[in-house]
């Protein structure tokens, strides 16, 4: 998966200035159960991420479709090529707000309600839905679960298993996030060995030697960043590739 906070960031929801304010996880889980008088079927999905901005309130879902995980392999099969499609619609997402006041401060359990936009096969549709959020230990714990019907994110049966797949679906969010905590990053100033300690020796090194002494760049090839040391040995300037 992308880099979690980086994706959400994009999508407005969260300034990373204010970190401290953001919980997160990357092994939330979602889950979903069909029931039919012909038969039951349910998936897990436990590689889901999810944001939460404890500041306002703001949440952030993301679930890649593949990642479902089924007890039959032909159902799997037919629901990533013949369902969700997805190959063309690889991801679900929920961005919504928690209506309710919650004190995140200390531990306790508030029933809420999240009101957002969840996009799902291509389809985009606001939803408002009741959930709880547990503090605990610093932790942040979500839990959610509504019923999301096939018709409204244009997903189609095909005839010959119609009589197998519901079409309403209940659907299950459940995640633990944690504090948010930003790497170091290479500042201005530091020296070579503060910078290896930090991202780890560098891809590359390049020296410059004139009668006013040594320079080096550091190449980080996977960061997308050269870091130029002065001939003191400290960093004059960083290049963001």
């Amino acid at each position: 998966m992308k880099n979690l906070i980086l994706i959400f960031a994009t999508a407005l929801f969260f300034n990373l200035s204010n970190a401290q304010n953001v919980f997160s996880t990357k092994t939330g889980e979602a889950s979903f159960f069909s029931t039919t008088p012909a038969r039951d079927i349910d998936a897990k999905n436990e590689k889901v991420g999810m944001v939460l901005n404890s500041k306002t309130n703001e949440m952030v879902v993301l679930v890649s479709i593949k990642n479902f995980v089924f007890q039959d392999a032909l159902m799997q099969e037919h629901f990533n090529e013949n369902y969700m499609e997805s190959d063309k619609y690889p991801d679900a997402s929920y961005k919504g707000k928690i209506n309710e006041t919650v004190d995140y401060s200390k531990d306790g359990v508030t029933n809420v309600t999240t009101t957002g936009k969840l996009k799902m096969h291509g389809e985009e549709k606001e939803i408002t839905e009741k959930g709880t959020i547990t503090i605990k230990n610093g932790k942040v714990s979500v839990h959610c679960e509504f019923r999301a019907e096939l018709k409204d994110y244009k997903i189609e049966i095909p005839k010959v298993v119609f009589a197998d797949i519901a079409k309403t679906i209940l659907i299950k969010i459940n995640g633990t996030l944690e504090a948010y905590k930003s790497k170091p990053s290479a500042k201005i100033g530091m020296s070579k060995t503060e910078v290896i300690k930090i991202l780890g020796e560098p891809d590359n090194i390049s020296k410059t030697t004139t009668k006013y002494g040594t320079t080096e760049m550091f190449f980080y090839n996977k960061l997308k960043k050269n870091i130029n040391f002065n001939e003191s040995g400290v960093i004059d300037y960083i290049h963001d590739l």
